[in-house]
């Protein structure tokens, strides 16, 4: 039995950007054990994964758990290592536990830890992220990368609809209620998220022409803005903040009729679950990282807002976050309305 490590990404919109790869690797070598190794904040997006047989959470930040993890590697005796992320410290745990092969981008001076070490052509450095993870495979032998279905996986776990099931009924909100999510943060920075007053005027719009019950959303750290917005609201809305988990936000998915966001995880969880979408962008470039799905409206300014440095990739923004301030409120009231008719359209 061939058996396979998969470091995973580390924010969690890339590991769910990077579940074509764990679905191709299962297609190409059908009875290999495929084992994840995650950072703690994507376990969610990992669990229930049909793809996977384990998932391992390591937090390799730390010099010990580096070296606890390098002897967890060695005693399981992988046969392939997939590196996903481009970091040398990625790659140094199995480097050191002598996986026979093992595969990343030749990126962060890290080639001499690897036995397949791939170059970074400018088409990678173009392409969206999905095709940056999936071109990885493209020199195994079992793998037809061009042939390769692209769609992201996610599967909620029955633990996190009873969540979902506990919460909504906590909030009153009926079964057949038209549900709409906005999740105004993102872990990456305050420079990714768009203007507060803003999205209260956005759930106002969703609550008054379409009476939507409006959810926020967000991680623990993101509790005071989703109350910000609370209270700038005209119309009351479902403030969840953290009481809805990463895992939730999965089996939530399943429930809403539309989210906005930011660009940030939980956009890509949204695509991932088909969700009606639409996703606001500022200092990033969404040719690479926009959601991976046809159907999601993507808003942005970034070749119109003046910035001379956009995209910048910056976390916090060093000027006047012209790129986000540009997006106006019409701006996503339109993209929210063709998304909407869309759905009507559907049913």
């Amino acid at each position: 039995m061939i058996r396979i490590a998969v470091r995973c990404p580390n924010w969690v919109g890339d590991t769910v950007m990077a579940t074509p790869v764990l679905a191709h690797l299962r297609a190409s070598y059908p009875g290999a054990e495929i084992t994840a190794v995650a950072r703690p904040n994507s376990r969610a997006v990992l669990e229930g994964n049909p793809h996977v047989d384990r998932v391992w959470i390591a937090d390799d930040r730390r010099l010990g758990n580096l070296w606890r993890l390098a002897r967890r590697v060695r005693r399981e005796r992988f046969d392939l290592a997939i590196l996903l992320p481009n970091s040398f410290r990625s790659a140094l745990p199995f480097y050191l536990a002598g996986v026979r092969k093992r595969v990343g981008y030749a990126r962060d001076r890290r080639s001499v830890l690897l036995t397949h070490p791939v170059e970074c052509a400018e088409f990678h450095i173009r392409c969206h992220q999905v095709e940056y993870y999936m071109n990885l495979l493209a020199d195994l032998g079992a793998c037809n990368v061009e042939e390769a279905e692209r769609q992201l996986v996610l599967h909620p776990t029955d633990a996190h609809r009873r969540e979902i099931d506990n919460v909504l009924a906590g909030q009153g909100l009926s079964a057949n209620r038209f549900l709409a999510a906005i999740s105004p943060g993102a872990a990456y920075g305050s420079s990714k998220c768009w203007l507060p007053d803003r999205f209260a005027r956005v759930a106002d719009f969703l609550t008054e022409k379409h009476g939507a019950a409006v959810l926020l959303v967000g991680a623990p750290d993101e509790a005071p803005l989703c109350h910000e917005i609370a209270s700038l609201c005209r119309r009351p809305v479902f403030d969840l903040g953290p009481r809805v988990s990463l895992g939730g936000l999965v089996a939530l998915c399943e429930r809403l009729g539309l989210f906005v966001t930011n660009d940030c995880g939980a956009m890509h969880v949204a695509a991932a679950m088909r969700v009606p979408l639409v996703a606001i962008f500022g200092p990033t470039d969404p040719t690479r990282t926009l959601p991976y799905d046809p159907d999601a409206s993507v808003v942005e300014k970034i070749k119109t807002c003046r910035c001379e440095i956009a995209p910048c990739y910056k976390k916090k923004c060093p000027i006047d976050h012209r790129c986000m301030t540009a997006v106006e409120t019409a701006d996503v009231e339109a993209a929210i309305e063709r998304q909407i008719q869309r759905l009507r359209a559907r049913s």
